[in-house]
């Protein structure tokens, strides 16, 4: 049986498993942790020495927790939700120097390699990566540039929630005690997304048959939630924080981080035990509180609920197989990631699928923070088990009109999408290349492709001598094993192709 390698490469925290062929570990990259979990914080730390040396120091390290206490400018943390950016760049030690997204997040992987290595595990084994819902193909080429740069050998790209439902936490509650035919839904709710995908599972004989016939996801995640308790906490305890300022123990840059730190913290305490409704934390001296009934308010206000359930509905309503309103044929909600304790939202899920079985204990720390990792291990065991993914995302094109889609959402894999005519002397405008973008809600035909729903995923180069012929083209994609493809025909004889399977180019962009 071979070996593997699972990076969660968190916006948060990191975990990874190793399987030896025999059984999983989980992989301690600060060398003394005595949790389960063996998460650790996703961040660097940059500085010179007294030589000029550029230092990087890692999770862990005494020297990056206290760079992050002290709100030094050289540490960096929360840096996957860059790769959602065109351009990101951030200079280090007095603008000494300069690095972007991959660099960095490049820096963080070797340093997961190097620590492998030295806990004599073999890294030349194959190595699969999770990704939210809703990354797009560059965002996905871009990981698995900065993992393969490190020395990984990647061999697959899998969703959260995909990998989440294969867990050691989930499989035999969801898969191997079902019987006939149910829809299970997973629930990821992390640090930086909220992660959704629509599970059909049906049982023959001994064979399992796995389809994805729905995903769905939005860039909202704890530390957002954190932001909006910090700015809460911060205006409670408004006078404190002057006195604070007056008496120099703290100044204003650094008030609202340290606000963050203890609200995060407040968080995560509140919802440890289920019968904790408020926590209370010493702040230089005072006492401050967080109530549960404080976050649901700050959560009602927001309309956190309102953009899920619209999320929900319209992922409900792109399938086939069910509409809006089918809520009840939905058996069971798994719930994962950290975000996913806040009871808040598994009361409103426990509404909304009144018939459906809650599966993920909020106090398993297990079940909530290493389903992701354990579970992209546990796919890659399968052998017996038929998956079956639709297209999470619904993918256009622009040479000049704005996002015309020529793949729908929720479209099946090798089935190719509706035609588009393409105007010769646009493409010749557009030196033949063609701009494909991708999104995961509903978007007007011709919309601006800067918007923020709109992600580029990338371009499909035509070769202008192939098409000597006068006339407009047309064109068709299908997403396949090896990703998206198209096949060209002119548009008066669409049935004699000019070019067949050409391959979706993705640009590895530096800052």
């Amino acid at each position: 049986m071979s070996n593997f390698i699972s990076v969660d490469f968190g916006m948060q925290n990191l975990k990874v498993c190793y399987y030896d062929g025999r059984k999983m570990h989980r992989v301690d990259l600060e060398g003394n942790q005595f949790s389960m979990t063996k998460a650790s914080v996703n961040a660097v730390y940059y500085k010179e020495n007294d030589d000029g040396k550029l230092l990087r120091y890692f999770f862990g390290a005494k020297e990056a927790e206290n760079a992050r206490k002290y709100l030094d400018p050289d540490y960096v943390r929360y840096i996957k939700r860059e790769l959602q950016k065109e351009h990101y760049s951030r200079t280090f030690c007095r603008n000494r120097y300069q690095f972007d997204a991959l660099q960095i997040i490049t820096d963080i992987f070797r340093q997961i390699h190097k620590k492998m290595e030295e806990e004599r595990f073999d890294t030349h084994v194959p190595t699969i990566l999770t990704v939210p819902v809703l990354f797009s193909e560059a965002q996905k080429k871009m990981l698995m540039y900065c993992a393969e740069t490190a020395g990984f050998s990647v061999l697959e790209i899998i969703t959260e929630p995909f990998a989440a439902l294969f867990s050691e936490q989930f499989f035999d509650e969801c898969i191997e005690e079902n019987d006939g035919e149910e829809y299970v839904m997973v629930f990821d709710f992390g640090a930086s997304t909220l992660d959704l995908c629509l599970f059909q599972i049906s049982h023959s004989s001994d064979d399992v048959a796995i389809r994805v016939i729905s995903s769905a996801g939005i860039s909202f995640g704890g530390k957002d939630i954190t932001d909006l308790l910090t700015d809460y906490l911060m205006e409670k305890y408004k006078a404190i924080s002057n006195t604070l300022i007056l008496s120099n123990q703290l100044d204003k840059e650094s008030l609202q981080p340290t606000f963050f730190d203890t609200a995060e913290e407040m968080k995560n305490s509140l919802y440890e035990d289920e019968d904790t409704p408020e926590i209370d934390r010493s702040f230089f001296g005072n006492k401050i509180v967080l109530k549960r009934t404080n976050v649901d308010s700050i959560l009602e206000k927001n309309g956190i609920w309102k953009k899920i359930n619209k999320l929900i509905t319209e992922m409900l309503d792109a399938t086939d197989d069910l509409d809006k309103d089918d809520t009840g044929l939905i058996s069971k909600v798994i719930m994962t990631g950290g975000t996913s304790k806040i009871q808040y939202f598994r009361d409103k899920i426990h509404a909304m699928f009144d018939d459906a079985e809650l599966i993920g204990d909020p106090e398993e720390l297990d079940t909530i923070y290493c389903a992701v990792s354990s579970g992209a291990i546990y796919y890659a065991l399968q052998k017996n088990i038929e998956v079956s993914n639709s297209i999470p995302m619904s993918f256009g094109i622009d040479i000049g009109n704005g996002f015309e889609c020529v793949l729908n959402r929720n479209s099946f894999y090798n089935l190719p999408g509706k035609r588009k005519q393409l105007s010769r002397a646009k493409l010749e405008k557009k030196r033949w290349k063609i701009n494909v973008y991708q999104t995961i809600t509903t978007i007007r035909e011709h919309s601006d492709v800067n918007l923020q729903e709109i992600l580029y995923a990338g371009y499909i180069q035509l070769d202008p001598s192939h098409y000597i012929e006068n006339g407009d083209i047309c064109i068709h994609f299908k997403y396949t094993d090896d990703g998206l493809v198209a096949s060209t025909a002119y548009a008066n004889e669409i049935k004699r192709f000019i070019d067949e399977n050409i391959l979706l180019s993705t640009e590895v962009r530096h800052g």
